[in-house]
């Protein structure tokens, strides 16, 4: 939704992405007008190497996207009839890697290639109301207040530079992710605790990225779209 907002913009899109698994993805890949590079955001090297060869080609970029996001849902600790369950350590380290390390990873070599050419330009995360803490998501949670704090601390580094840097906070949306993770129950529950009575949907938030980013003179916040559901 955000790269068909943009593309309605006649900006060239360009997707860094691992290859689609679902039948939805698929579709996604074939947006016509994006060009798709192959990238595990979660791995630096592989971030480095992908986006050298981007400008390499003398191509640049003006604003970056960090959109990259994965879910689990388990408390830190519980009881079953087999006895005490952990939170798993894999699901903490894939979760953390995906949702914060990617940011790191890809805001680091885009803002280099912005202030080595000394060009203005934007950085912004998808974060999410889970940054304030959610039950049953310490590692999302984790990450999404990572990413608001990695975007106060950039706003103030790269604003004297140009570069603007700030965050679009959704709340419970109609995504691919969030049925796969959250059942029925759960979500009707949601629903019935967001004051507007439902859930958002990704054009909605495609919306409010695109006014984020053509708004000169926001920088160093997080903008909210969440229904009005506080957590």
């Amino acid at each position: 939704a955000i790269s068909e907002a943009f593309l309605n913009e006649d900006a060239r899109v360009l997707i860094l992405d691992l290859p689609p698994q679902t039948e939805g993805e698929k579709q996604r890949s074939q947006l016509e007008g994006a060009s798709y590079f192959k990238c595990d955001v979660s791995d630096s090297k592989e971030v480095e190497l992908v986006l050298d060869g981007i400008f390499s080609k003398r191509m640049h970029i003006d604003v970056l996207i960090n959109n990259a996001g994965i879910l689990y849902n388990a408390p830190l600790v519980g009881l079953s009839p087999s006895g005490l369950v952990k939170h798993s350590i894999d699901a903490w380290d894939r979760v953390i890697s995906v949702d914060l390390n990617s940011v790191f990873y890809v805001s680091m070599n885009v803002a280099g290639h912005m202030v080595k050419n000394r060009t203005k330009g934007v950085i912004l995360n998808i974060s999410s109301i889970a940054a304030n803490g959610n039950k049953g998501q310490s590692a999302y949670s984790a990450a999404k207040a990572g990413v608001k704090a990695l975007m106060h601390t950039w706003s103030k580094e790269l604003g004297p530079l140009g570069i603007r840097v700030l965050n679009v906070s959704p709340g419970f949306c109609e995504t691919e992710s969030t049925s796969n993770v959250m059942p029925v129950s759960v979500l009707d529950e949601i629903k019935r605790e967001i004051p507007l009575k439902r859930l958002g949907s990704a054009s909605e938030v495609a919306d409010v990225v695109l006014m984020a980013v053509k708004n000169d003179y926001l920088s160093g916040t997080t903008i909210e779209i969440d229904g009005g559901l506080k957590i």
